[in-house]
């Protein structure tokens, strides 16, 4: 199992289980830390296309891209610059894909539950009102 993947699995079963407790247990902080780990999961797992530039342009010849549909018919030397260069990209957006979409999902979650959470109204608590009564307005 390489690195990303094992990642992905701990980031979603860390995000299940917060907020699993977070929605059981109403907490705040459970909320905030599930809000905090996202974001630094986005931030650290976040494509650095620098880096991609970086390994396109040290890309030794030999390695660089010289055909894209079939090896009889080989692209030329701009062309090659440019696949070589979106295969690096593509390579860096890759990374951690699984993590980032994670962290987005809690986020959506996160978002999205104050409007499914039923809400409760404490015991000896008149249930409230929609619109006042003024049949009997006196």
């Amino acid at each position: 199992m390489s690195s990303t993947h094992f990642d992905t699995i701990l980031f979603v079963c860390t995000f299940a289980l917060l907020l699993g407790l977070e929605w059981r247990y109403r907490r705040r902080r459970l909320r905030l830390g599930a809000v905090l780990l996202a974001l630094a999961v986005l931030a650290f797992y976040s494509p650095n296309y620098t880096t991609a530039r970086r390994r396109a342009l040290g890309t030794p010849p030999a390695e660089r891209i010289t055909w894209v549909h079939s090896p009889d018919q080989p692209v030329s030397a701009y062309e090659s610059g440019v696949y070589t260069a979106i295969q690096a990209v593509v390579d860096a957006a890759a990374f951690g894909y699984g993590a980032r979409m994670a962290a987005v999902g809690t986020l959506v979650w996160l978002a999205c539950t104050p409007a499914l959470r039923p809400t409760r109204s404490s015991p000896g608590e008149p249930e409230p009102r929609s619109m006042p009564n003024s049949d009997h307005a006196g």
